[in-house]
C-alpha cells in the first residue's frame, strides 16, 4: 500500500508538564475535575500526548458511576468525530490558541460533540462545558467556548464537502483514509462508516457450564435484550449495552465480553482435549479462557505476553473462569528463552499490529497510528511467525490472526511465510471467516459482523 509520510497534521503539540512537584499537583486536581473537564483532558492526552485511551482514562475511579459513563461516552464520541468537530471550531473562531492550550480546544471540541451528537440538553451542553474551563484552571476561556458553542446554535456549520474536506467527511486522517482506498477499493466506504460507529456489545458463553440458547434465556429472564449469533457457536449479542454486573453468572464465569471475530479464533484454532497449545501475545486472555473453556479445561495452555502488567489481566480472567495455564513474560520471536523444546499441538498468534479492524471500539488508533508504523509491525510478525513454527509438532496447527484490515499485515506477510516456509500447508478456515485472499481470509467491518479481523490457518508437514 502506497502511505503518503509524515504525521497527522491535525495534532497539535502541546506544551508538557514536567517534575515530580507538578505532576502531583496535576493528579490532586484532576480527581476534582467535573466530567466536561475530565473528557477534555483525556482527549487532549490522546491527540497532543500519544497516549493510549486506556491510559488517557485510567484514573476514573475518582468519579462518580454516573459520570465516568459520561466522560466515556464524551471522550470515545469527541476521539471519533475529532476531524469534523475540529473543522467547526476552526471555522468558529476568531482566534487561534496557543500550544499549550489544547485541553481548552478539546474541551471546546467535548462541547460541540455534545451539541452535535448527543441527548443532553443544550442549555446544560453549553454551561457545563464552559465551567470546565474553570476546572482546567483556565477561566479566561469561558467567554471564548461559551461565544462558539453559542455561535454554533444559532447558525450550524454545514456539513463538510467529501471531495474538499475528506478527513472531516470520513473523521479519518488523510493517510488512513488513501491506505483503506487503495487497498479496499469498493469497500472503504463501508469500512469508514463501521469505524464511526460504537460496536455492539457481545459476550462469549462458557461452553463449559453452558450453551448460547441457555444463557439466551437468562438474559430475557433478566429483561436484557439479545440474541445468538450465527457465525460464532458461543456468541451473543446485545441490543444495548449493560454494566457486566447485569450479567447472570459474569462475576462466576459463566459469561464473557468478545467481539464475534475474536472468537471465531478459536474456532479457526479447533483445540482438542489433551493437547498441548500456545496462546502467544495471550494478553488480556479472552482467547486463553476460550480455548480452556471449549475443552473443559482438559488441556495444557501456555499462554505467553512481553508485558507483564498486561500478563496480570491473563490471571485475573483465568480466575474468573475458574481454569489455570502456563502463563510466562516471554517474547514470542525468542522462544530459545522460554521453550522447553516439547512441541505444541496447536499455536494461536494474535499478532502485534496496527488494530485498523477495531477502531470503532478504540477510536485512539485513528490518532496514533502513522504510516511509518507498518514497517515494525511488518518486523515483528515476521520474527514471531519465523520463531513459533519451529515450536509447532509435525502434524501440528498454527493459527495466524490480526485485528489489521490491511493486506500487508495479513494475507501478503503469510504469502510470504508459506513461500519461505517449505514445511507450511495452508488450510482454508471456510467462507465465513471472510474474503477469501492471496492467503487466508479476511473479515472486514462493515461488510461482515463484528470487527475487522484476519485468519489464516497453517498446518506443518507430518
Amino acid at each position: 500500500m502506497n502511505r503518503p509520510s509524515g504525521d497527522n497534521p491535525w495534532r497539535n503539540s502541546t506544551s508538557r508538564k514536567s517534575g515530580s512537584a507538578k505532576a502531583g499537583r496535576g493528579k490532586a486536581r484532576r480527581a476534582q475535575f467535573g466530567p466536561r473537564a475530565f473528557a477534555a483532558r483525556a482527549v487532549s492526552a490522546v491527540v497532543d500526548e500519544g497516549k493510549s485511551l486506556n491510559e488517557a482514562l485510567g484514573d476514573r475511579q475518582s468519579l462518580d458511576p454516573r459520570d465516568s459513563a459520561l466522560v466515556q461516552e464524551l471522550t470515545y464520541g469527541t476521539l471519533r468525530e475529532y476531524w469534523s468537530l475540529r473543522a467547526i471550531a476552526d471555522e468558529k473562531m476568531t482566534r487561534s490558541l496557543k500550544s499549550k492550550d489544547g485541553d481548552v480546544l478539546a474541551l471546546l471540541l467535548v462541547g460541540l460533540y455534545q451539541l452535535r451528537s448527543t441527548r443532553v440538553k443544550t442549555h446544560a451542553a453549553v454551561s457545563e462545558t464552559v465551567d470546565g474551563a474553570n476546572d482546567l484552571g483556565k477561566t479566561w476561556a469561558r467567554g471564548f467556548i461559551n461565544a462558539i458553542l453559542r455561535g454554533e446554535l444559532r447558525d450550524p456549520t454545514p456539513a463538510p464537502d467529501r471531495e474538499c474536506d475528506a478527513e472531516s467527511y470520513w473523521n479519518h486522517p488523510q493517510w488512513l483514509i488513501e491506505s483503506l482506498e487503495a487497498d479496499w477499493p469498493r469497500q472503504s466506504d463501508s469500512i469508514m462508516q463501521a469505524a464511526n460507529t460504537q460496536s455492539p456489545m457481545v459476550l462469549r458463553v462458557n461452553s463449559a457450564r453452558t450453551t448460547a440458547a441457555e444463557y439466551l434465556q437468562e438474559l430475557h429472564t433478566a429483561d436484557i435484550k439479545a440474541d445468538t449469533v450465527d457465525d460464532a457457536a458461543d456468541a451473543i449479542e446485545l441490543e444495548q449495552p449493560v454494566a457486566v454486573q447485569r450479567l447472570p453468572g459474569f462475576e462466576n464465569g459463566v459469561v464473557s465480553v468478545q467481539d464475534v471475530c475474536a472468537q471465531m479464533a478459536v474456532d479457526a484454532l479447533g483445540p482438542l482435549p489433551g493437547e498441548r497449545i500456545l496462546d502467544a501475545c495471550a494478553a488480556p486472555g479472552g482467547k486463553t479462557g476460550h480455548i480452556l473453556e471449549r475443552c473443559a479445561g482438559n488441556v495444557e495452555v501456555t499462554a505467553i505476553d512481553s508485558d507483564e502488567r498486561r500478563l496480570v489481566r491473563v490471571h485475573e480472567n483465568l480466575d474468573r473462569l475458574g481454569f489455570s495455564a502456563n502463563l510466562a513474560v516471554a517474547d514470542a520471536a525468542s522462544p530459545g528463552e522460554w521453550w522447553d523444546e516439547t512441541g505444541f499441538d496447536r499455536i494461536l498468534i494474535d499478532a502485534p499490529c496496527s488494530g485498523t479492524g477495531v477502531i470503532s471500539r478504540h477510536p485512539d488508533i485513528k490518532h496514533l497510528r502513522r504510516p511509518s508504523d507498518f514497517e515494525g509491525y511488518a518486523t515483528a510478525q515476521n520474527a514471531i511467525l519465523d520463531s513459533l513454527w519451529r515450536t509447532l509438532k509435525p502434524g501440528g496447527t498454527m493459527v495466524y490472526a490480526t485485528c489489521s484490515v490491511f493486506p500487508e499485515e495479513n494475507s501478503q506477510r503469510m504469502q510470504a511465510f508459506f513461500e519461505r516456509t517449505e514445511d507450511a500447508t495452508e488450510i482454508d478456515p471456510g467462507e465465513r471467516f471472510g474474503l477469501r485472499c492471496e492467503a487466508g481470509r479476511q473479515r472486514l467491518p462493515g461488510i461482515h459482523r463484528g470487527d475487522g479481523f484476519y485468519f489464516c490457518v497453517a498446518r506443518r508437514a507430518a
